[in-house]
């Protein structure tokens, strides 16, 4: 199948690995995640389903969830976008949520911002977060 590009946007918080917390507890409770057992004809759903994020990672197995979830059980130093990238992509270190959805709606600049999290803003106050990534089999 190969990776899955995806970002995952939450609510701003200063510090990032508390938003990051926020980000993977929110996907695993909405389901924002790659569900293998309907995409591969030999898989059933986990039964008993997984209750943790944990355990849904080791349901994956190697196929992962091709989803920021995937990051969880690694050491992943997130970055935030350099003002430099802001510039070449939005023409602003302040971008809003909208601009951001919008430019990752364009699979092209996926390959500069894998790793990274862009803040979006409502004039000068931060208002979200988004991380960006690929992961998966």
């Amino acid at each position: 199948m190969g990776a899955s590009a995806w970002r995952h946007t939450v609510a701003y918080h200063p510090d990032i690995e508390v938003a990051y917390q926020h980000a993977c507890q929110q996907a695993f409770e909405t389901g924002a995640y790659f569900h293998w057992w309907e995409f591969y004809q030999h898989e059933s759903k986990p039964d008993p389903f997984p209750t943790t994020i944990a355990a849904l990672l080791e349901a994956a197995g190697e196929t992962g969830t091709h989803s920021i979830l995937d990051y969880s059980d690694l050491f992943v130093q997130w970055r935030a976008c350099s003002a430099e990238n802001l510039r070449a992509i939005f023409g602003t270190t302040t971008p809003t949520s909208s601009m951001i959805a919008t430019v990752l709606d364009d699979m092209d600049n996926w390959y500069r911002l894998d790793g990274d999290y862009l803040v979006g803003y409502d004039g000068d106050k931060p208002v979200t977060i988004t991380f960006i990534g690929a992961s998966g089999d």
